[in-house]
């Protein structure tokens, strides 16, 4: 059970034995208590008095609170900053980090072929696992440039007689 104290109430007291005071948005203050052995079917009586001089109801002041907030808050955006746009800032501007890093690691090399051998220059390969690797006495294919045996009349990749 919560008991709501009016907004416009002076001099507010109850009948309640030691309850947990509650704020709530707007001004708003409840009190629950702590009620043991209260059996269903068994009436409970709580006593509240309170003064009221204005004869305002407490959701009438509590309507022009929340007006007055959201006109406070239109007055000043930056004061009330919108989670849901910080995370959408942040996950664009992830997302563009990643992209660059992407763009960036193919732009920097040519696109090889795990495994394939290139033809750096004559007399040595690059293996794409490795670092360059000097073959000894290795004839090249003037039609596809692939390296072949010393003495070998066909290229073995593309077939043309060397």
């Amino acid at each position: 059970m919560i008991v709501q104290r009016p907004l416009a109430a002076q001099n507010f007291q109850h009948s309640l034995d030691d309850p947990e005071e509650l704020a709530g948005d707007f001004g708003l203050i409840f009190f629950r208590p702590h009620i043991p052995e209260l059996l269903a079917g068994i009436k409970y009586p709580i006593s509240l008095t309170y003064e009221n001089p204005t004869g305002a109801l407490t959701m009438s002041m509590l309507q022009e609170r929340m007006e007055q907030a959201q006109a406070e808050a239109a007055e000043h955006p930056e004061i009330s900053a919108n989670p849901s746009n910080l995370t959408l800032t942040l996950i664009v501007i992830g997302g563009l980090a990643v992209l660059l890093i992407v763009v960036l690691r193919f732009w920097n090399g040519k696109k090889v072929t795990p495994g394939k051998t290139e033809v750096a220059e004559k007399g040595t390969t690059t293996d794409t696992q490795g670092p360059k690797i000097k073959v000894a006495d290795t004839d090249f294919c003037s039609n596809c440039g692939s390296p072949s045996r010393v003495g070998a009349k066909f290229c073995p990749d593309c077939g043309k007689e060397l």
